[in-house]
């Protein structure tokens, strides 16, 4: 279900925003929409490549 909200934006920004959801053939919410799950999804990559790190040094210290 989406719900309309207003956010306020640099104009900079919103000029970025209409042309790049042009391009794609997006209106403003969807590209919107695509953006935040694309950051949140890279955000959970990172958190999981941390993790991984992580458990890597555990592994060789325990090899040391």
């Amino acid at each position: 279900m989406a719900k309309a909200k207003n956010i306020s934006l640099p104009d900079d920004v919103m000029e970025r925003l209409d042309k790049e959801s042009k391009a794609l053939g997006l209106n403003r919410s969807a590209y919107i929409s695509m953006a935040l799950n694309q950051k949140w999804q890279n955000d959970e990559a990172i958190k999981a490549l941390t993790s991984l790190s992580k458990f890597a040094d555990k592994v060789d210290a325990v090899d040391q």
